[in-house]
């Protein structure tokens, strides 16, 4: 037969199991609500990681375009010093010695008054190779004449 003993262990058993079954209902629910936590906030962090995309391919196009415009840039003034060049050295008129001054007449390929020798020149420096002997700018060489400095 059952003795009370048994069924007070039996008692003592069943409320150690529904205690327990309390306790992890209770965990359930807050993990869930942890997980669904989560989950929001995986979703927030997806929908801003695909604006950063987005936002990154638009700088990277607009840098792009950037460059694009520089290069375009630079080939045209690039093909206008390379067509002034030619034109000046062909000599189609002197050019004043070294030390004297000009009245600012206008030069033979750009239509600019030429400055004296106090001016400063539109291109080039005033120590680059040849500058000061001929009263022309020296001409870049190499990749000198095709790169833009920009900085």
């Amino acid at each position: 037969m059952i003795s009370l003993e048994q069924i007070r262990l039996l008692e003592a058993r069943i409320d150690k199991a529904v205690e327990m079954i309390k306790r992890l209902k209770a965990e359930n629910s807050s993990l869930r609500s942890t997980l669904d936590s989560a989950q929001s906030r995986m979703q927030d962090l997806e929908t801003r990681v695909k604006d950063l995309r987005v936002d990154q391919e638009e700088i990277e196009q607009s840098i792009l375009r950037a460059i694009n415009s520089l290069d375009e840039l630079e080939d045209e003034v690039s093909e206008a010093y390379e067509a002034d060049t030619p034109a000046t050295k062909a000599g189609s008129s002197p050019k004043p010695a070294a030390g004297t001054k000009t009245e600012g007449k206008p030069g033979a390929a750009g239509g600019e008054p030429e400055g004296d020798e106090d001016s400063e020149p539109s291109r080039g420096d005033a120590d680059s190779e040849g500058a000061g002997t001929t009263g022309e700018p020296a001409e870049p060489s190499g990749d000198e004449a095709r790169e833009l400095d920009i900085f």
